[in-house]
């Protein structure tokens, strides 16, 4: 799928959050115009930011970046974080991801763009576990299959609350949201630009501190969208219970993975978390009638040796960690080269939605 109609599948949800933002634009903007675009993606442990510019040739490097754990308060970890950006510090493209926002795929009978609008109001009730009056929400028809006469529609909906707060956010460390992108669209829009994941079946695990998200993407496109509440946090816990530590000490024994006890103290953690993961990739094999082609890993306990040889011990398909290829994304000579690749791994969804 060309990046083109990657961009138009992607486009309709920027009115996802249209009655809370007034100043989102159209998804084909900064990156794509070979001016600057900055993104910020503040997490549950770190804020993230990333600077992009786009040339004519299509090709991307990246003129700035910044990956903070949040202190005592939030508001300076951002000012930081955004201290760090070349230019155009005050508009930035935002993300949100978690518990508030919901994605849902489902399957319809081929109709109008303007019979759908007209049916959200009886799929929202079916499918999104809130209110519509709490909620913003868009869709986006995926893909029509002229043989079964059906369609698959993509809707994404968030809490007017977490947008809110977001703004809110936004508005106090003086920067404005020129959009708000769903976390795993950055990931899938990353998997596009970058990885250059086109065809073929890709899973993409994410390991945050508090959460798990999968994506599958199928040649191209996002077709399923799961978070699963066991992260990095849940390994350094299980450490510290088992080996006597408080949590502080708990992560230092975990990032130098060096002990063997270490590895055991997390197989508890790490099993329960696999059997989610072949639980929603035997849904979408029995759904698609597909298999998945390989598995790419991303953020912070990715790094992780023992998370990365149990993925391969137990998946049974290729398992890949997303690593900087500076032949996919360029960095400026201003930029921190090594810094950059040893943070490569939480800025996934930072890049993703500065591509926008």
């Amino acid at each position: 799928m060309t990046t083109e109609k990657l961009q138009n599948v992607f486009s309709s949800l920027r009115n996802v959050w249209q009655d809370a933002c007034s100043v989102i634009v159209n998804s084909r903007t900064a990156a794509y115009s070979n001016t600057l675009s900055t993104s910020l993606d503040i997490g549950n442990a770190y804020v993230k930011a990333v600077s992009l510019k786009k040339d004519d040739h299509g090709a991307v490097t990246v003129m700035g970046f910044g990956c903070e754990k949040i202190g005592d308060d939030v508001k300076t970890t951002i000012k930081n974080v955004l201290s760090k950006m070349p230019t155009n510090k005050k508009d930035v493209a935002l993300s949100v991801a978690g518990r508030g926002v919901i994605l849902r795929y489902i399957t319809l009978p081929i109709m109008s763009y303007e019979e759908t609008v007209n049916s959200m109001a009886f799929e929202l009730e079916k499918y999104i576990p809130f209110s519509p009056e709490d909620i913003n929400f868009d869709f986006s028809i995926l893909k029509k299959n002229k043989n079964t006469g059906k369609m698959l529609v993509l809707i994404a909906a968030a809490k007017k609350e977490l947008i809110s707060q977001r703004l809110k956010l936004c508005e106090e460390v003086g920067c404005r949201p020129r959009c708000i992108d769903v976390g795993p669209l950055a990931v899938a829009n990353f998997c596009s630009e970058i990885e250059q994941v086109r065809e073929g079946v890709c899973a993409v695990v994410e390991l945050g501190s508090s959460a798990t998200s999968l994506d599958i993407i199928e040649d191209g496109l996002l077709v399923l969208s799961r978070d699963i509440f066991i992260g990095g946090n849940d390994f350094t816990k299980r450490i510290g219970e088992n080996l006597g530590k408080n949590f502080e000490e708990a992560e230092q024994l975990k990032v130098s993975g060096a002990a063997e006890e270490i590895a055991s103290s997390m197989e508890v953690v790490l099993s329960n978390l696999i059997g989610e993961l072949k639980v929603s990739f035997d849904f979408y094999e029995t759904q698609s009638n597909r298999l998945i082609d390989k598995i790419l890993l991303s953020g912070g306990s990715a790094r992780l040796k023992v998370v990365v040889d149990a993925f391969r011990q137990s998946l049974g398909q290729e398992v890949f960690l997303i690593e900087h290829d500076p032949q996919k994304l360029k960095i400026d000579p201003a930029v921190d080269a090594e810094q950059f690749r040893k943070q490569f791994n939480y800025l996934v969804v930072a890049i993703g939605t500065a591509l926008r």
